[in-house]
């Protein structure tokens, strides 16, 4: 009988961890992937609507590590209206660079896609459960139970042999938890009602990085930050 796996999160923790699972798999499996979003690949840190085009990824192009490819080699294979529509510049891509976290959600998009294809390739069967919340998993000896609630339909529950929980962040649903403080800068919706004013900015870059890192903003003019 062939083992069920399923994941929990369909984003880039979900997205490496299967990356190893395709490569190290000894036997043909059935996957389940329930993704809570209505759109998998892209994590929440990644997807459009909950961030803008400003917002850059924390880390530089060369540290992500390659899923089926590297960013590099995804980025230099897009066509030119792709990269023009994630704001970056068709002649200046470099491996140094900063990309915004929009582009980085529509490379994990395509990573996710091209796992899949592979997967399927090599008699995986895969099922994508978009718009499924997972509310509960329970392990036993023989394996772990999961119950669902579907965007339509009634909550069930499934067994599975293994389940990687991959759900990532957890943002509050209301970023500013008092005045004029936010605990995240997600949606990016929130941050569009700051007045232009000065800002204070919390945080630190990654110690591996050797580039200094910009945070812009649309709505604030960045002589008007205060950096903290």
């Amino acid at each position: 009988m062939r083992p069920k796996v399923a994941f929990v999160g369909s984003g880039p923790t979900a997205i490496y961890t299967l990356r190893a699972l395709a490569s190290d798999a000894t036997e043909p499996f059935d996957l389940t992937i329930f993704e809570e979003q209505a759109y998998v690949g892209r994590g929440t840190p990644y997807r459009p609507g909950w961030n803008d085009p400003a917002m850059l990824s924390n880390i530089a192009s060369v540290e992500i590590p390659p899923i089926e490819e590297t960013l590099i080699d995804w980025l230099r294979r897009q066509p030119a209206d792709r990269l023009t529509d994630l704001d970056i510049e068709p002649g200046g891509i470099d491996d140094r660079t900063f990309y915004s976290r929009v582009a980085l959600g529509e490379f994990f998009f395509d990573q996710l896609t091209a796992l899949i294809v592979r997967l399927r390739a090599n008699d995986v069967t895969v099922a994508v459960r978009s718009s499924c919340k997972v509310l509960d998993a329970v392990s036993a000896d023989d394996g772990m139970t999961l119950t669902i609630r579907p965007k339509r339909g009634a909550i069930f529950q499934e067994r599975f042999d293994h389940v990687a929980l991959a759900t990532g962040h957890q943002w509050p649903a209301e970023p500013e938890v008092r005045p004029g403080y936010f605990l995240s800068p997600w949606p990016a919706t929130a941050l569009a009602k700051v007045p232009p004013v000065s800002i204070g900015i919390g945080g630190r870059r990654s110690a591996r990085s050797t580039q200094p890192w910009h945070w812009r903003s649309p709505m604030v003019p960045l002589s008007k930050m205060a950096t903290n």
